[in-house]
């Protein structure tokens, strides 16, 4: 495997206003979730999603990305294929701009917390702003920050309404629930077709 050894936290960056071309975000924002739901597939969650975790492989035809770190990673299936119980308490996984509240309620993580981190990625490659980014180094703040915003879409506002649409079903999920991935890979194709006129 050819990796430039770019992960996608310094390919947004190298971008003017440290966020990536509309297209280049949604298209980008398929392949990360396409990757994340292959690892669910496989029994696991990641629980530390994030742009740095995530490379970028130039091909020349199609560029490819792969996912990285699987440090934290915790198993939630058996090998028989069941699911593993959550526990009752677990300690703080992650990192505070992508963690899911749950992190920092230091409950059992699983699959949609996953898909939280990733949202909030596909919020800043597109271009919209995380209210708890600024006190990303403070922990307890930044907790205290995601809580109160964690119902709310106000800041969604400037975004495609598919995001809020997306944002308000991965929310309602939980541990036990079986993820419905092809729905938020449709809402971001549908942004795709309607504003960029791209079939994707």
């Amino acid at each position: 495997m050819n990796l430039t050894g770019r992960n996608l936290k310094d390919y947004k960056n190298s971008f003017r206003g440290k966020h990536l071309p509309p297209v280049d975000a949604l298209k980008i924002s398929i392949q990360c979730i396409e990757v994340i739901r292959e690892v669910h597939e496989a029994g696991f969650i990641h629980r530390d999603v994030k742009p740095e975790n995530f490379a970028v492989e130039f091909t020349g035809s199609a560029d490819k990305i792969y996912l990285l770190d699987f440090g934290i990673a915790r198993q939630y299936r058996f090998k028989n294929g069941s699911l593993r119980p959550a526990r009752k308490t677990s300690l703080f996984y992650g990192t505070t701009e992508y963690a899911s509240p749950n992190a920092f309620d230091e409950k059992e993580l699983g699959r949609h917390d996953d898909l939280i981190s990733w949202f909030y990625m596909v919020v800043e490659f597109y271009g919209g702003f995380l209210p708890w980014k600024p006190y990303k180094n403070n922990m307890k703040l930044c907790g205290q920050i995601k809580r109160k915003n964690f119902r709310s879409t106000k800041w969604l506002k400037n975004l495609p309404e598919e995001f809020t649409e997306i944002y308000e079903t991965v929310i309602k999920m939980n541990y036990e629930e079986e993820p419905k991935y092809e729905i938020f890979i449709g809402k971001l194709k549908m942004i795709l077709k309607r504003d960029h006129g791209i079939n994707y």
